[in-house]
């Protein structure tokens, strides 16, 4: 896997060239997808001597994730991470109940969650829980309980997902109703809220000052470079007219692309800035002075 990575990195920035971008300083750096927290010493040298290799560097004020499983981590490994440069951890908890962990086909356990949280809460570290809704059987769910739980170990920030399957999902008719959904839903957004979380996205709840900053790229539709299996990037232009998005092919180590302009921009736009607190300028969206004449009725 080491040397695939270090393969696609020399092919990525040939990419980037080529697209007239190029990659360092870095606002954030994310590791995610699978469990980087099991990575341990060598996944720390590799990150290490991937940014030494190719003169990657950070800026002042940045942010830089992993993710961490609950039962993929030791202490001295995250040292060792934080000592790389790591200043937030997102925490795959899922559910702060051993049943609802084991509808999910989790591997950890409720034990080790306390655990994770009681080593980063008593450390003052910066991290964020993701927690799922939407689960088989949620009627005899009680997530008030669960997230007065979670909240005594003061999470700077929350991310909660609706649970997606495929057609062959297993528990499929176990599934809770979508009016169940949003009931849970709604209970969720209140319970944070009232708790002093703000729900700055749809999925995303934080303290003042917690916002994901790599998320945050996302959604006001920045630059944003991916490598490894599936990973996804996106180039922006520096006018904002034109983009391109790319993929990592899961086999091989080419990329699929699909570029981005007019109607089809504009559309991507709108469904992000409508997913985000402070949703979207029209102006800077319909730049056409038709457009500027059309706006100015409506507003």
């Amino acid at each position: 896997m080491k040397k695939k990575l270090e393969h696609q990195f020399r092919l990525h920035e040939e990419y980037l060239t080529l697209k007239g971008f190029r990659l360092s300083p870095l606002h954030t750096f994310y590791i995610g997808g699978g469990t980087p927290s099991l990575w341990g010493k060598r996944g720390v040298e590799f990150i290490h001597d991937l940014f030494q290799k190719n003169i990657i560097s950070l800026r002042n004020e940045n942010e830089f994730t992993i993710e961490v499983d609950p039962d993929a981590w030791s202490e001295s490994e995250i040292e060792k991470w934080i000592d790389l440069g790591v200043n937030r951890f997102s925490i795959g908890v899922q559910a702060f109940s051993d049943k609802f962990m084991q509808i999910m086909d989790r591997t950890h356990s409720l034990a080790d969650v306390k655990k994770t949280l009681d080593f980063f809460s008593q450390r003052n570290l910066n991290f964020s829980v993701d927690l799922m809704i939407g689960l088989p059987h949620s009627e005899d769910r009680d997530l008030s309980s669960e997230l007065s739980e979670l909240i005594k170990y003061h999470p700077n920030h929350f991310s909660v997902y609706i649970l997606k399957t495929r057609k062959n999902y297993p528990l499929k008719v176990q599934l809770p109703s979508d009016d169940l959904i949003r009931d849970e839903y709604l209970k969720v957004c209140n319970i944070l809220k009232s708790f002093g979380y703000e729900q700055y996205e749809v999925s995303n709840f934080a303290r003042d000052g917690f916002f994901s900053k790599h998320n945050m790229n996302y959604w006001h539709y920045q630059s944003v470079a991916g490598i490894g299996p599936n990973a996804t990037g996106l180039l922006v232009s520096d006018e904002g007219n034109v983009a391109t998005r790319y993929q990592w092919k899961s086999v091989g180590q080419g990329v699929s692309e699909e570029v981005l302009r007019g109607t089809s921009l504009i559309i991507e736009k709108l469904f992000l800035g409508l997913r985000f607190k402070h949703g979207f300028n029209p102006y800077e969206l319909f730049r056409r002075e038709s457009d500027a004449l059309i706006l100015n009725q409506l507003f």
